[in-house]
């Protein structure tokens, strides 16, 4: 920011901007496992910011009425995200395991490994997967 001669007020005012079209194009598509619990994710034209969704300051207006709010999320990469609520938490973090791992290690383009929860009180890492 200092080099581009902004303040952090700036800086986020234009994130937004850029963002929030991003969102509002983009959908949100769910797929159901075995026992019904509900697994989403983000559709985009420009895959390599499905992760960066999760930081948009309307992604709780996107995501409420699909899946409810607060969530959890897996990025282990920038292209790759799935979203669950509370009530699926336990076995979808049980399943998704194994598939995190395998996209974190496979790409020029990782991420985390965590677990992360978005809720009114912020981001929060609660698990992280270990190979």
């Amino acid at each position: 920011m200092e080099a581009w001669g902004i303040d952090e007020d700036t800086f986020n005012t234009q994130v937004d901007k850029n963002m929030d079209p991003l969102l509002d194009n983009s959908r949100i598509e769910t797929v159901k496992t075995e026992s019904n619990a509900t697994l989403a994710y983000f559709e985009t034209d420009l895959a390599e910011l499905k992760s960066a969704l999760l930081f948009s300051k309307h992604l709780k207006d996107k995501v409420f009425p699909i899946i409810g709010f607060p969530i959890y999320c897996v990025l282990p990469v920038r292209d790759f995200c799935y979203m669950f609520n509370d009530q699926d938490k336990d076995e979808l973090i049980g399943l998704l395991g194994q598939t995190v791992l395998n996209e974190y290690q496979q790409s020029g383009y990782e991420i985390t490994t965590e677990i992360i929860k978005i809720s009114e009180d912020g981001i929060e890492a609660i698990v992280k997967y270990k190979a």
